[in-house]
């Protein structure tokens, strides 16, 4: 039950509470006192007048349709907003940056720079004779072209103290030339110094045990066989000119050949 309103002539009120939401109907009569039945009456709406009563009250509506003309105000100002965006949407000013070309040519800058870049080599020197064992360039052309030079332990020295084209101490393999040897015979000077070089090699270094193998396999005595090997073997070797023999024997050759390839006679 609901309270009972104040029975005032001058007004009218319609009181609606919390019991209309739940569909509870309240019904107060206008003007004069209550009689006998015109009270408050409350209870749940049937299928009487009573409940048709409420339904002008859904006249509420039309708030909505004031509503409405305010969203097409709403929907026509973006439109309006937007329009300049759109303009805004032209920058395809972009197409002025396809002046990209003046990149171009920066690509073709380095295959420039590389090209210029390698600095020519200088081109080898050729060996040169001075750069060889002595100061005597002819010399030094004429013992690199030994066949089958051996330059270890070897000393050359440039000297006319010995009276010689040539001399070799066999115990150190020190080769003495002279200065005085004409250039044409350097070639066969050389090459029977050095035949004396690889002689006391084939026996080890013991160059007395060399000398005594050579006379007997040659001839002669002291250094006769020794000076007789080294020219055969430096005949061997493409000498011209020889001072002791011309090699004609051929068991001297022989001999001259086996000591070239490193085997006693």
């Amino acid at each position: 039950m609901l309270p009972t309103l104040p029975t005032d002539r001058r007004a009218a009120a319609v009181l609606v509470s919390g019991a209309v939401a739940a569909g509870l109907a309240v019904v107060l009569t206008l003007g004069g006192d209550p009689g006998p039945g015109q009270g408050l009456v409350a209870g749940t709406p049937t299928g009487t007048a009573p409940p048709t009563t409420p339904r002008p009250r859904t006249a509420p509506a039309p708030p909505v349709s004031t509503a409405a003309p305010e969203t097409p105000a709403t929907r026509s100002t973006p439109t309006a907003a937007t329009s300049p965006p759109r303009a805004t949407t032209t920058p395809r000013a972009p197409a002025a940056t396809r002046a990209r070309p003046p990149t171009r040519p920066t690509a073709t800058r380095p295959p420039a720079t590389r090209r210029a870049a390698p600095t020519p080599k200088p081109a080898p020197r050729p060996p040169s004779a001075s750069r060889g064992p002595t100061g005597w360039a002819a010399l030094n052309a004429a013992i690199s072209r030994i066949p089958g030079y051996r330059s270890s332990g070897i000393t050359w020295t440039v000297t006319s103290r010995y009276g010689h084209y040539g001399t070799t101490d066999l115990a150190t393999s020190d080769i003495y030339i002279s200065p005085t040897v004409p250039v044409s015979l350097l070639d066969s000077v050389v090459r029977h110094e050095y035949a004396h070089v690889v002689t006391v090699r084939v026996y080890g270094g013991q160059w007395r045990l060399a000398k005594s193998a050579l006379n007997a396999a040659f001839g002669g005595s002291g250094m006769t066989g020794a000076e007789r090997a080294a020219d055969c073997m430096a005949r061997l070797m493409g000498a011209s000119w020889t001072n002791y023999t011309s090699c004609s024997s051929s068991a001297w050759r022989n001999h001259a050949q086996r000591l070239l390839a490193g085997r006693r006679v």
